[in-house]
């Protein structure tokens, strides 16, 4: 699959490596987008409503019933995509909001999540990760309009203790961390048609210097917001950028990636993201086609080369997923709508 949209037609294909659905949940139809979906230890999933950052804690134990056993919904704002989980202090999850802060949830009892701590930011989309460094707990969170922010996380407490104002991106909204490096796409406030890859160096975790600025090949953005994901394989990474199509960043040289277009998006094909599975040579590349009522979802299990996307299989889907994790078992949650009509159904799918 080269660039350009006509490699689509290899998603046509039967997906094979995906295994059997065996369980789904279904929720209300009247105000929840499903957005995320965060594996959590102890047979349980979070997954985040984007309406208004409401978080449903499901019990997966038992793969073929999933059901909802909890619901927090404190005074978020809405939740647009990421959240991240760290087992650290028992087991946290934290969660950015527009208007609404950065959270960190207490989920160490599943059935009973907490606000354990909260942050005032400026605006958000997505964005976030976690590590943990000698004993340091450090969230990286992409600051809409102000830059990258670090904070020292404890078991009650979110710490800011580092803010790049002199590189912030407008709409800065995909963050990765591989080894040392952190890497941050968005948008200059100048150029905003244009996206710029940062690249950090966080060997000293709670203070980012910025090594290198790359800008994208495939422009001009149009709406898309973007998603990178690190890729357990290989040197590099995928970034799924909604209309803009997606990309392959190859991280061959960390400090100067190149970024390779491998699908060039347009009002028809949206690319909602990527999942590198652990412990195998997939990731799953997902997204829909079509507008409005007569989209359909795709999926492609594949793997990536320099320049190119070499898919395994794929199909169409019946459902439009936005979000996908997996577990220590080899289980696949995915998160999306049944379809994209005006009955569609919010739905979690286990396979």
């Amino acid at each position: 699959m080269g660039t350009g949209t006509s490699g689509i037609a290899a998603i046509a294909m039967v997906l094979g490596n995906l295994g059997a659905q065996i369980g789904v949940l279904s929720f209300p139809t009247t105000n929840v987008d499903l957005r995320s979906v965060v594996v959590t230890g102890g047979g349980h999933v979070v997954i985040c409503n984007h309406y208004n950052g409401e978080q449903f804690v499901v019990d997966v134990s038992v793969p073929t019933a999933p059901q909802l056993v909890a619901t927090i919904d404190p005074p978020f704002g809405d939740q647009w995509y990421e959240a991240e989980f760290t087992t650290d202090f028992g087991g946290r999850m934290f969660t950015g909001h527009r208007f609404g802060g950065l959270n960190m949830l207490d989920v160490s009892i599943p059935t009973t999540p907490t606000i354990a701590a909260s942050a005032a930011t400026i605006y958000h989309y997505r964005g976030m990760r976690y590590r943990n460094v000698g004993g340091q707990g450090v969230l990286y969170y992409n600051e809409h309009n102000w830059g990258l922010a670090a904070f020292s996380v404890g078991p009650q407490s979110l710490t800011q203790v580092f803010t790049d104002f002199n590189n912030a991106n407008s709409d800065a909204n995909g963050m990765a961390l591989v080894g040392n490096y952190l890497y941050s796409a968005g948008k200059p406030f100048n150029r905003p048609t244009t996206r710029e890859l940062k690249v950090y160096d966080v060997s000293n975790p709670t203070t980012p210097i910025l090594v290198n600025t790359v800008v994208s090949p495939g422009d001009p953005v149009t709406a898309g917001h973007c998603q990178l994901r690190e890729t357990p394989f290989g040197d590099g990474m995928f970034a799924a950028r909604n209309d803009d199509g997606l990309d392959w960043i190859d991280l061959s040289v960390p400090t100067a990636p190149v970024v390779v277009p491998l699908l060039t998006g347009n009002a028809a094909l949206r690319c909602w993201g990527s999942y590198p599975v652990p412990g195998t040579a997939e990731v799953y590349v997902y997204g829909s086609l079509g507008i409005g009522a007569g989209a359909v979802g795709w999926l492609v299990s594949c793997v990536a080369a320099p320049g190119a996307l070499l898919p395994q299989s794929g199909a169409f889907s019946p459902f439009i997923i936005r979000d996908m994790a997996s577990d220590a078992n080899g289980r696949i949650y995915l998160v999306g709508f049944s379809d994209n009509t005006p009955s569609r159904v919010p739905q979690l799918w286990v396979f």
